[in-house]
């Protein structure tokens, strides 16, 4: 069976200020990792094209070669958390 564990949660709120602006935001949380990553987007819709300003966290996994893979010189670290 599959723990809910493993799988992400996420929350996003859009608010439409006018029919040219909106304002996106939201989290997404990793229970296994106990870590929240945060973002935020502004945009405006000119007649022709469109501007936006945007603003994200991220997280980065260590890879199973940075973990165990013990060759080519590198020395892997099983105790590698999150970035």
């Amino acid at each position: 069976t599959l723990s809910d564990e493993r799988f992400e949660h996420a929350f996003i709120l859009q608010y439409q200020i006018s029919d040219a602006d909106k304002i996106v935001t939201g989290f997404r949380y990793f229970p296994d990792q106990d870590e929240f990553v945060k973002n935020i987007l502004i945009s405006h819709d000119f007649k022709t094209y469109s501007t936006y300003a945007s603003y994200s966290e991220g997280l980065r996994l260590p890879s199973f070669n940075e973990q165990f893979n013990d060759s080519f010189g590198m020395t892997p670290n099983p105790n590698l958390d999150v970035e």
